[in-house]
């Protein structure tokens, strides 16, 4: 299945509260492969995220350590170049997970609308 690369970087949280469920052996190791998917692409993205600040950004001492911050006349090229990225097409296989998987965990409003797209659908 061909997702964008934002839809897995907005699951972030949500997909931290997957790897606490419980399920039969073939569908674990389908999960497993697909938040391990989803592991390397959100390192990734956080690399080339860490890299573009660098170069867009400036080094500043913030409570005695040193960051990088985006400059204000960097600003609008960085958050293009984000986007762009955001917007890149990623080919995973993505299991669809019950929603009685989820059994009593408890979830925040946001984190299952940022799983949604895992969910299978009951007829």
């Amino acid at each position: 299945m061909q997702i964008k690369l934002k839809q897995i970087i907005d699951s972030e949280t949500g997909l931290g509260i997957i790897t606490n469920l419980k399920f039969k052996a073939t569908e674990l190791f389908k999960v497993t492969k697909f938040i391990e998917a989803c592991d390397h692409e959100i390192k990734a993205f956080n690399s080339v995220r860490e890299e573009k600040i660098k170069q867009f950004g400036e080094q500043r001492e913030v409570q005695g350590k040193q960051v990088f911050e985006v400059s204000k006349d960097n600003q609008e090229q960085f958050f293009t170049e984000m986007e762009e990225l955001l917007n890149q097409d990623i080919e995973l296989e993505v299991p669809e997970i019950s929603l009685d998987a989820f059994g009593d965990i408890e979830m925040s409003p946001k984190e299952f609308l940022s799983l949604q797209w895992l969910i299978k659908k009951e007829d």
